[in-house]
């Protein structure tokens, strides 16, 4: 779950994290709150059909917003940075 709130955190259209835990899950969603989900405002409500028959959705949508931090710095960008074009040793230019 950590590479997915890193990677989530520097792309900047990306404001939070969502996914989807069934409820007979308690393991899974007890895992998901101790990382900081919580249920969305899009995760399905119980609701009443017609004839009086109430729908219970078995799953839950849950969301945690993305913090934003340095961006990491990728392999190769020290040497471009370093101003050698990142050319590798031992090519013919």
């Amino acid at each position: 779950m950590k590479l997915h709130s890193t990677v989530a955190a520097n792309l900047p259209p990306i404001t939070k994290v969502m996914l989807t835990c069934f409820l007979s899950n308690q393991r899974g969603l007890d895992f998901y709150r101790r990382l900081g989900f919580e249920k969305d405002a899009i995760s399905p409500e119980p609701r009443k059909l017609r004839f009086g028959k109430t729908f219970t959705p078995d799953y839950v949508i849950m969301s945690k917003p993305v913090v934003r931090s340095s961006p990491l710095a990728l392999a190769g960008d020290d040497a471009l940075s370093a101003g050698d074009g990142g050319a590798v040793q031992g090519e013919a230019s």
